[in-house]
């Protein structure tokens, strides 16, 4: 199965992410190609599942919503690249590897 091209893994909205950086994500394909086309890739999916979270039904409402919410965020970090080596939530968890 092939991954989707860099400019599929890069086709998402902005708009809500106010630490995004073109340039460093284009940065972050050269320096950590295979992990980071895999977070964005597991980023697409997480946003995925919430936007599609409605038609499926589940829990009630509010904590639809805060799942929903929980995803995008975390799809968000993924994108910014901020669980990769010497990334900000990387050196908050392993300082003594920074």
């Amino acid at each position: 199965m092939a991954m989707p091209t860099d400019l599929e893994l890069l086709d998402f909205d902005t708009d809500r992410m106010p630490k995004w950086d073109e340039v460093r994500a284009r940065r972050l394909l050269q320096e950590l190609p295979e992990l980071y086309r895999n977070h964005l890739a597991v980023a697409h999916c997480l946003a995925w599942t919430a936007d599609n979270l409605d038609r499926q039904g589940g829990p009630g409402s509010k904590d639809r919503e805060g799942y929903q919410r929980a995803l995008r965020d975390t799809s968000a970090r993924l994108r910014q690249g901020d669980y990769l080596p010497g990334a900000v939530l990387y050196r908050q968890r392993w300082p003594e590897n920074t």
